[in-house]
């Protein structure tokens, strides 16, 4: 099973991405959404959320 990291970059502070975690993993700042790789379990949820692309997943090493 793959396993992904996700980051944020060129956030449009929509916060699309923030309602869709169900892990409370995405915060809303004055630069935008922030993750909090501690709480982010990979669900992809933002990912697809996100209408702008500014969520990119990462595949981490290791994978499969």
């Amino acid at each position: 099973m793959k396993k992904y990291v996700y980051e944020i970059a060129g956030c449009t502070a929509c916060g699309d991405c923030v309602e869709e975690c169900r892990f409370k993993a995405i915060e809303m700042t004055d630069k935008g959404a922030v993750i909090d790789q501690a709480k982010c379990r990979s669900c992809g949820m933002c990912y697809e959320a996100c209408a702008h692309s500014a969520v990119h997943r990462k595949e981490t090493q290791g994978s499969s």
